[in-house]
């Protein structure tokens, strides 16, 4: 039986023409963890409005460090979240 064929609204054809670019700055340690980053995945296409696709977005994955600088000093030191 062959599958039925999913018209696109006019909005959606739109989106993905021109995606929408979306950038999510993820800690190093989320990044080389499957399971983690997959959850991750799941929670941004969720808030996103769609958890089974990416379609009109353009999504940017990356590793991100932090660092704070004391201001008395003037040195940095580095952010780990836990």
């Amino acid at each position: 039986m062959p599958k039925e064929r999913k018209e696109l609204t006019d909005e959606q054809l739109a989106r993905a023409a021109s995606p929408e670019t979306v950038v999510v700055r993820v800690p190093l340690a989320v990044l080389w963890d499957f399971d983690s980053l997959t959850n991750l995945k799941r929670q941004v296409l969720d808030r996103l409005g769609c958890t089974a696709c990416t379609s009109g977005f353009d999504i940017r994955w990356k590793g991100a460090r932090e660092f704070v600088v004391n201001p008395a000093k003037l040195e940095p030191r580095e952010l780990i979240e836990l």
